[in-house]
C-alpha cells in the first residue's frame, strides 16, 4: 500500500519552510483582511460640528442632531497603556465614546475616500499607534496641514484596540490643530 502523504517528520526541510511561509502569508492576508473590513466601516459615520462644552453631531442620513457627552480627554500614552494593561476595561471606560486623544503625529495616510492620522506618545516611531480616521472629503484642508512630530488633540469615537493600535473613528478637530 503506498501513501501520498508524506508525515511531517519525512518531509525535507524545503517542503517545511515553504509551508510555514504559506501559513505566514495566509495569516497576514488574515490580519489585513480584518483589519480592512473594520477600518473601512462607514455604516455608523456621522459629521459633526463643534459647540461650546459639547459635541452637537449632525446625522447624515437623517439631518436630526445628536447631543452627546463631553468627550473623555486622555494622551496617547494613557490609552496605550490602559489598553496594553486590560484590554476589557479599557474597551468599557473607552470604546464606542467621544475622546479627545493627545499625541505626536507619526505619519499621515490616506485609502479612498478615508485619512487616518497615527499618533505616538513621543516624537518618532512606535510599534503601537492610535490611528485617528476621518473622511477626507470633509478634513482635507485641516489634515494637509498637519506635519510629522505636531503635538495634536484630535476628537472622535473610540472603537477599541486592532492589531498594533487603538482605533479612533469619525474623527475632527475641536479646536487650531490641524489647521
Amino acid at each position: 500500500m503506498s501513501r501520498n502523504k508524506l508525515n511531517w517528520s519525512e518531509r525535507t526541510a524545503g517542503d517545511k519552510a515553504l509551508h510555514s511561509i504559506g501559513v505566514a502569508v495566509v495569516i497576514i492576508f488574515i490580519i489585513v483582511g480584518i483589519r480592512g473590513i473594520v477600518d473601512n466601516d462607514d455604516s455608523k459615520s456621522i459629521h459633526p460640528v463643534v459647540v461650546t462644552g459639547n459635541v452637537v453631531a449632525k446625522d447624515s442620513a437623517t439631518t436630526s442632531a445628536i447631543v452627546t457627552a463631553p468627550a473623555i480627554t486622555v494622551t496617547v500614552m494613557k490609552l496605550l497603556d490602559e489598553y496594553d494593561s486590560n484590554e476589557v476595561a479599557a474597551d468599557m471606560k473607552y470604546k464606542g465614546k467621544i475622546i479627545s486623544v493627545t499625541g505626536y503625529v507619526s505619519s499621515v495616510q490616506s485609502l479612498n475616500s478615508t485619512c487616518y492620522v497615527k499618533l505616538t506618545p513621543s516624537i518618532g516611531s512606535s510599534l503601537i499607534t492610535v490611528d485617528c480616521y476621518f473622511r477626507l472629503s470633509s478634513h482635507q484642508q485641516q489634515i494637509a496641514q498637519i506635519k510629522e512630530g505636531q503635538l495634536i488633540t484630535i476628537t472622535g469615537t473610540c472603537h477599541g484596540e486592532g492589531f498594533l493600535y487603538v482605533g479612533v473613528r469619525e474623527c475632527y478637530f475641536l479646536d487650531s490643530d490641524g489647521g
